[in-house]
């Protein structure tokens, strides 16, 4: 008498077998994720950083090919008794966002008025809606101008003053301006004409 072994052919997981595969997925991914999250905060920074340089290179090209700033003449010291300061000098998070909209508006070939050219200095793909040119942490970014060209521009609540003719200032992630490592800061002197 022959006697047959039950063995029965294994083509599935066991359930077992299961829970330990995806407990190890679920080790790996916690420790890859504090890497990922650095990389992606890394990626927005460096993002940041060449916006506020392309709009400090844009007030640049726009300066050179008009002689003025890209706001009106009659806030920017060209008009007798007007301009006397900074533009974007208030502290206020709705005031600069208003301002910034006005310059980036220009800047884009927006306006008529300060830009008849209607020239493109700002090329970019992150989205712009009516002026609203948003870092990676979606804040408006802020532009502080040198109106009167007395080469003494604060950095907001930064007692020092700068010889520059434009600050452009990313937020950063924690929305708030200072002048940590966090922000991105780029700036422009421009000479006279």
């Amino acid at each position: 008498m022959k006697f047959r072994s039950h063995s029965p052919n294994r083509t599935a997981f066991t359930l077992i077998e299961m829970l330990v595969v995806i407990a190890i997925i679920a080790l790996l991914a916690a420790l890859l994720f504090p890497a990922i999250s650095k990389g992606v905060l890394k990626a927005k920074r460096n993002k940041a950083g060449i916006e506020t340089r392309n709009i400090a290179n844009a007030i640049a090209m726009f300066y050179k090919d008009y002689g003025y700033l890209p706001v009106p003449a009659s806030e920017q010291g060209l008009v007798p008794g007007a301009g006397n300061g900074d533009y974007g000098a208030e502290q206020t998070q709705a005031f600069n966002d208003a301002k910034s909209k006005e310059i980036i508006k220009v800047l884009m070939g927006e306006d008529d008025e300060l830009n008849p050219k209607n020239t493109v200095y700002i090329d970019s793909d992150t989205p712009i809606v009516d002026g609203t040119f948003l870092d990676p942490w979606d804040n408006q970014y802020w532009i502080k101008l040198d109106l009167d060209h007395d080469g003494k521009l604060e950095f907001f609540s930064d007692p020092k003053q700068y010889s520059q003719t434009a600050i452009v200032v990313s937020l950063g992630p924690d929305g708030k301006l200072n002048s940590s490592a966090q922000d991105n800061v780029a700036s422009v002197r421009l000479e006279r004409q």
